[in-house]
């Protein structure tokens, strides 16, 4: 077994490395309690952080009320990556 390993060269793991550095990744910082994520339209405003849920406040820019709304976290993660959110307040 160890035949196969000295087939690849001496440095096999760097390129494995290279393909690991190559996966998208979430928010830089991961959701905490007290957060303010700005994007272009909105504003999120991070209440209350769960194990597996978050409580949030979604503040568009002409609202006058805006409901708590309550997801898991990868789905607000995603939302996040996908509007280009900027954290403001951490």
């Amino acid at each position: 077994m160890s035949i196969g390993i000295a087939f690849l060269g001496p440095h096999w793991h760097l390129a494995r490395l290279k393909r690991m550095n190559r996966k998208s990744r979430g928010p830089v910082a991961p959701l905490t309690t007290g957060q303010v994520w700005r994007m272009a339209e909105s504003h999120l405003h991070v209440e209350l952080v769960g194990k597996h849920l978050v409580h949030y406040k979604l503040i568009k820019r002409d609202a006058k009320r805006t409901p708590m709304s309550l997801s898991n976290k990868k789905a607000v993660e995603k939302y996040l990556k996908v509007n280009k959110a900027v954290l403001v307040q951490g």
